[in-house]
């Protein structure tokens, strides 16, 4: 039995990694103590976190801190851990005790994360514990990038990471598709890519669903700015993400994105559902006057 003299009181002192663009949030149990001397995630040269993503990104290994924020930011990848304080023996999660749960909802409700992805078992068993009772999210556990988990190589780790965030990926690219796992893969792998269809499909309160929402309230005859959709859904400094969203549109038929159109009111020359030619058509037919590609916001601005 350990004695309560092996373990020390640790608070999180490395502040999460997000912005509005994160899409895809994976978690830790709590920092190690290279970690926490480092002053970032997964400090511990061994651990094969930053390597695995380089190559699932097909991007460079990304050194000092400012690279690796920028790096995750890049791939719009969020990452924190579960635990805000313990009480913990080193950098043994196994033995955490008296933990009490960061707040990710700071990063759920000013994020786009589609997808939680808990790094080991350790940080699956403590998110389930502590924060899915309260976010309503489920998560994906993804094998430990640990090196005291000897038992996946660089190569298994990234080749099950990939599948993972690349069915992701290829879901947000094309958002009516269905996972359709191949014969070659397990049942647990099956699995896990139903809970991917899922987590897209269980998204509450997202800045993505807002804007959709925010979107589906622009009148017949009328357009609006990326600013002023933003604000609709309640942030004014989101409008880059208003154009993300716009352009994975799920349905076009009930989201008039083409009511959309920029600070000039001018048209979208990467309108996602057949360029500006087709914007304007469906302007128009809303009784909206288009002249060189755009629109009177005086006139037609809501």
């Amino acid at each position: 039995m350990k004695k309560m003299s092996d373990y020390k009181h640790i608070i999180h002192n490395i502040s999460p990694v997000y912005d509005e663009h994160s899409e895809i949030l994976i978690l830790g149990s709590f920092p190690s103590v290279k970690s926490r001397a480092a002053g970032f995630f997964y400090g511990n040269p061994q651990n094969r976190f930053w390597k695995m993503l380089s190559l699932i990104f097909k991007d460079s290994v990304p050194d000092s801190i400012p690279e690796r924020k920028e790096f995750l930011l890049r791939h719009k990848i969020a990452v924190w851990d579960v635990v805000h304080s313990c009480d913990i023996e080193g950098s043994k999660d196994s033995s955490i005790k008296n933990a009490k749960p960061s707040d990710i909802n700071k990063i759920l409700n000013s994020s786009d994360i589609r997808l939680i992805i808990t790094n080991g078992k350790t940080s699956d068993r403590l998110y389930r514990a502590l924060l899915e009772p309260a976010t309503g999210r489920k998560a994906i556990c993804l094998p430990s990038t640990s090196p005291a988990n000897a038992a996946w190589s660089l190569d298994k780790l990234t080749e099950k990471w990939r599948k993972v965030i690349m069915s992701y990926e290829d879901m947000t690219t094309d958002p009516g598709k269905s996972i359709k796992p191949d014969e070659k893969i397990s049942s647990n792998e099956e699995n896990i890519l139903s809970l991917i269809d899922q987590s897209m499909k269980m998204i509450t309160d997202t800045p993505t669903r807002r804007i959709y929402e925010a979107v589906k309230k622009i009148p017949r005859g009328h357009v609006a700015t990326y600013s002023r959709v933003a604000a609709l859904a309640g942030n004014p400094k989101m409008s880059r993400a208003v154009g993300n969203a716009l352009h994975k549109n799920p349905d076009p038929l009930n989201i008039p994105c083409y009511r959309v159109v920029n600070s000039k009111g001018e048209l979208s020359e990467n309108f996602a559902f057949g360029g500006r030619d087709a914007q304007k058509k469906l302007l128009e037919a809303d009784g909206v006057a288009v002249s060189d590609y755009k629109v009177d916001l005086t006139k037609y601005g809501f």
